[in-house]
């Protein structure tokens, strides 16, 4: 064996060697990140209700009143969470989204959010001369999804009569 085999021989040893080292110090790692991306253990439960006390779930509401979704969620993980409520009104069009941003620093067991929508009387002069108080594209079923860290987790349905 000459003198350049023992130092290519040498030098394939130890990039095996440093290998095997650098899967060995990685593999925790990877194995950790594995199961944080799987852990979607949180429950999720949502209603609708016509008053703030949230007593009485209700899913037909006339255009005066104003309509809460309630978020109950449980075994919610700590760090940055986005929760982003969007109203579709009955033709499919997005009416209003509110976003809520919240940190948990250690995990909680029951973790309550809720957001609203009133909707939008006419002006003065059109509620004067044709009578009614609320634009016709409100009445209908109306859809609300609601998404935590951009995946929905949450979708009612209710009627505006």
């Amino acid at each position: 064996m000459n003198k350049d085999e023992k130092l290519s021989d040498g030098l394939g040893t130890r990039l095996r060697m440093s290998k095997i080292v650098l899967f060995i110090l990685c593999a925790p790692i990877l194995l950790i990140n594995f199961t944080f991306a799987q852990d979607n253990s949180f429950g999720v439960k949502s209603a609708m209700y016509g008053s703030k006390a949230f007593t009485e779930e209700q899913y037909v509401f006339t255009p005066y009143d104003t309509f809460y979704i309630v978020l109950d969620l449980s075994n919610l993980n700590p760090g940055e969470h986005l929760i982003t409520t969007d109203w579709i009104d009955p033709w499919g069009r997005l009416e209003r989204q509110s976003i809520y941003r919240f940190s948990l620093e250690e995990p909680l067991k029951f973790y309550r959010v809720y957001s609203w929508l009133q909707l939008w009387k006419k002006g003065f002069v059109s509620r004067a001369f044709i009578g009614k108080d609320y634009n016709d594209k409100f009445y209908g079923e109306w859809s609300v999804k609601i998404y935590l860290n951009g995946t929905r987790i949450a979708e009612r349905k209710f009627k505006v009569v």
